[in-house]
C-alpha cells in the first residue's frame, strides 16, 4: 500500500515501524493499482535489482482484482503465485495481509463475499506452506472516518489502524509467537 508507507515516514519508527530495535529492516515496495495477476512478474523483476531476497515477504494485493476474476480464477492465480514465491524466494517466510474492505459501486454484497472467500483461501493456503496471515478486525468499511472520500483508500487513522496491526503482526511473527495475527 503506497499510501501505507508514505504516511508511515510520518510516524515515529518511520517505515522501519519501529522494528529496527529487532534488528529487522523494511523495504516498502508498494504500487498504485498493482492487480495480483502482475504479482509474480513485479517479483521477478525485483529479484533481478535486489541482492538477497527478503526475510519476510508481505503480499498486501488482490483488492484491485475483486470483480475482474471470478472466485475460482483468482483461487487458481493465487495457488500459482504462492508456488512461484516458494520456488524463487524458498529461503523467505510468506505473508498474507488480508484484501481490506471497500465500498463497491456495483454489486457491493456480491464483492464483499468474494472478498471473503478469497482472504479465507489464500489464509489456508499461506498456513499450509508455513507462512503467515494478518488480519485487520478493526478496518470496517461501515466505519467511516478510516476511509478517504473515495471509500476506497484508507484516511490517516485507517493508516495507522493498519500500520499499527502490520507492526504488530511482525513482531508476533519474528518472536514466533504464532502464525496468525492479530488472533
Amino acid at each position: 500500500m503506497k499510501k501505507a508507507a508514505t504516511y508511515a515516514r510520518t510516524r515515529p519508527g518511520g517505515l522501519n515501524l519501529g522494528l529496527d530495535r529487532l534488528n529487522m529492516n523494511i523495504w516498502w515496495q508498494g504500487y498504485s493499482g498493482l492487480k495480483f495477476k502482475d504479482l509474480e512478474q513485479k517479483l521477478a523483476f525485483l529479484l533481478t535489482i535486489e541482492s538477497t531476497p527478503p526475510d519476510i515477504l508481505v503480499i498486501h494485493c488482490g483488492g484491485n482484482d475483486l470483480g475482474t476474476l471470478n472466485v475460482a480464477d483468482f483461487r487458481r492465480k493465487i495457488r500459482t503465485t504462492f508456488q512461484f514465491i516458494i520456488n524463487r524466494f524458498p529461503n523467505t517466510f510468506i505473508v498474507w495481509s488480508q484484501i481490506l474492505p471497500r465500498k463497491f459501486l456495483v454489486d457491493a454484497k456480491a464483492l464483499s463475499k468474494q472478498r471473503s472467500r478469497l482472504n479465507n483461501f489464500a489464509a489456508k493456503r499461506i498456513l499450509e506452506l508455513g507462512g503467515a496471515y494478518i488480519r485487520y478486525p478493526d478496518i470496517k468499511f461501515g466505519i467511516s472516518h478510516l476511509f478517504q472520500s473515495d471509500n476506497i483508500h484508507l484516511s490517516d487513522i485507517g493508516n495507522s489502524i493498519f500500520i499499527n496491526t502490520l507492526q504488530g503482526a511482525l513482531e508476533h511473527f519474528y518472536l514466533a509467537n504464532g502464525n496468525v495475527y492479530p488472533l
